[in-house]
């Protein structure tokens, strides 16, 4: 059985069942069923609940009705409600709300590929293909310490440069600049260079200067003289060099190797990459573009 009421009316919840109206535009309807007291919102059930758990209260206004309303409501927790109290232990067969989440698998960068909604919009939980939720991570403010163990705090990357087959002269080209991708964990991230390792297949072993950048500058042609195009602002990070006396005969190649390097580089604003370039301090001749292979250890910052 139903009742309807006006907003503003005394009404008393009985084994009958009532209508209380809540608030301009819409209604609960409380009904019993057996030992059971149903709640209903705007027509659909959104509660059902064992009568033992309520008392008996009278509503002495539209207001006073929506208090004890939602006071039964909170009140009543347990094994068969989704409602929980504070602390409770979980016990098996306890029912709840099945959240779900949405998959959505990263780029490359560990950036979700797309956004889910707008600013200021609802938005799901965001996991990858394993379930992970995804968090954002940021680069620390100067005020931030970072404690503790970083999962994949640093990496070594191999970037793929081409040289020359034609004989150089000293302050040429070595190789034109590249792209280090995704070199940076996060836009605008800074990391320490600690290591750089040289293989010298033709065994050339000649000396140049690895030069640091974070976007493409264009130091001329491959194989000509470099000649720094004027770059705006200040985008070379610095420079390291490698020497004749760094490389060691490891049977038919020259293996250079940099363990303290110690250059710290930044992504511009914006960006993730890295970018190198090379000038040679000799006069070598390689038989293929792929006879000079570089590899970069650093950590993350």
């Amino acid at each position: 059985m139903a009742t309807a009421i006006n907003d503003g009316e005394s009404v008393r919840l009985t084994e009958a069942g009532v209508v209380h109206t809540l608030e301009k535009g819409g209604s609960i309807r409380i009904e019993s069923s057996g030992n059971d007291i149903i709640f209903y919102q705007n027509g659909k059930q959104f509660q059902r609940l064992a009568y033992t758990a309520f008392t008996t209260p009278t509503f002495t206004s539209a207001e006073d009705g929506r208090t004890q309303i939602e006071a039964m409501l909170a009140a009543a927790s347990g094994a068969s409600n989704p409602a929980k109290a504070e602390d409770s232990v979980h016990t098996s067969g306890d029912v709840g709300d099945f959240v779900l989440a949405v998959r959505q698998d990263p780029t490359a960068a560990g950036v979700p590929s797309a956004a889910l909604a707008g600013d200021g919009d609802y938005i799901p939980l965001v996991v990858d293909n394993l379930g992970r939720v995804y968090v954002a991570p940021h680069a620390l403010l100067a005020s931030e310490v970072q404690m503790g163990f970083v999962s994949n705090s640093g990496n070594v990357v191999t970037p793929s440069i081409t040289v020359d087959t034609a004989i150089y002269a000293t302050g040429d080209v070595l190789f034109i600049a590249t792209e280090i991708a995704n070199f940076f964990r996060t836009t605008a991230g800074r990391a320490l260079i600690h290591s750089i390792e040289v293989l010298d297949v033709d065994e050339e072993a000649a000396a140049f200067d690895l030069i640091f950048c974070e976007s493409s500058q264009n130091f001329g042609a491959l194989n000509a003289a470099a000649n720094l195009t004027d770059p705006t602002g200040m985008p070379i990070l610095g420079h390291v060099s490698i020497s004749t006396g760094d490389y060691i005969d490891i049977g038919g190649q020259r293996l250079a190797t940099l363990t303290t390097v110690g250059l710290e580089v930044q992504a511009a604003a914006g960006q993730t990459s890295l970018w190198i370039n090379g000038i040679v301090r000799a006069t070598p001749t390689y038989t293929a573009g792929t006879d000079l292979r570089l590899k970069i250890g650093y950590i993350y910052m």
